[in-house]
C-alpha cells in the first residue's frame, strides 16, 4: 500500500504543473489581447477624378498617443455608400493595403445621389486584430443628381393618395359623413325606443301597485 501511494505523487505533481502552465498561458493570452486592442489606426482618404474615372485612395496608419505611426500593410478595408435603409458595398471583394498602407478603388459611375449628386461614403476596418474597428465618413458629389418630377406632385386621379384631387377627397369625406350620420341616427332611435319601453314598463308596474292598494 505504501508503494502505491508513493507512485501517485509524480502524477499529482505533473497535474499541478500542467494546471499552472494552463493558467499562465491563459493569463498571457489575456494580457496580449488587452494590449493588442489598444492599437488604433487612422484612415486618410484622397479623391481624384480624371477622364471620368473616379478613384478613391485610402491610406491606413497606426495611431499612437504621440502621433501618427508607420503605414499598416496587409489590412482589409471595406468601402460602403450609404443608401436609404442599408450600406451598399463598393470596390473589390478584398481591398488590402500595400506596403505603404495604401489601397485604391474605382467609384461606380451609376450610383444615384441626392438632388446635388451628393453621396455618403464610409470606409471601415472591421474585425482585424490587433487593430480596433475604425470608421471614417465622407460626403462626396460623385453620385447622379436626383431629378424630381413635378408632375408626380400634382393632384390627379392616378397620383398618390396625398396628391388626390380635392373634389374627390371632398366627395369621399362627404359620403363617410353621411354614412356615419345614418348610423348615429339609427343608434339614437334605438336608444329612444328603449327609453320609452322602460318608461312604459315602470308606468304599468306603478298602476298595478295602485290597483292592489
Amino acid at each position: 500500500m505504501i508503494h502505491q501511494k508513493n507512485n501517485l505523487f509524480p502524477i499529482k505533481g505533473v497535474l499541478y504543473q500542467t494546471k499552472r502552465l494552463v493558467i499562465v498561458i491563459f493569463f498571457l493570452g489575456f494580457v496580449t489581447e488587452v494590449f493588442a486592442q489598444e492599437r488604433g489606426t487612422k484612415i486618410e482618404l484622397h479623391f481624384s477624378d480624371t477622364d471620368s474615372v473616379k478613384l478613391i485612395t485610402a491610406i491606413v496608419r497606426e495611431q499612437h498617443s504621440q502621433g501618427m505611426g508607420a503605414p499598416v500593410a496587409g489590412i482589409d478595408l471595406y468601402f460602403y455608400v450609404q443608401r436609404s435603409f442599408s450600406l451598399l458595398p463598393i470596390g473589390s471583394v478584398f481591398n488590402t493595403t500595400d506596403e505603404s498602407g495604401k489601397v485604391e478603388i474605382e467609384f461606380p459611375s451609376d450610383l444615384p445621389g441626392d438632388t446635388k449628386g451628393n453621396v455618403i461614403l464610409l470606409v471601415k476596418i472591421e474585425d482585424t486584430p490587433p487593430y480596433r474597428d475604425t470608421t471614417i465618413q465622407e460626403t462626396i458629389s460623385w453620385g447622379i443628381p436626383l431629378v424630381i418630377d413635378e408632375q408626380q406632385n400634382k393632384r390627379s386621379l392616378w397620383a398618390a393618395r396625398a396628391n388626390a384631387p380635392m373634389s374627390l377627397i371632398l366627395l369621399v369625406n362627404s359620403i363617410l359623413l353621411v354614412v356615419w350620420g345614418i348610423i348615429g341616427y339609427i343608434l339614437f332611435q334605438l336608444y329612444m325606443i328603449y327609453k320609452e319601453e322602460s318608461a312604459s314598463v315602470k308606468k304599468v308596474g306603478h298602476d298595478k301597485s295602485s290597483d292592489n292598494k
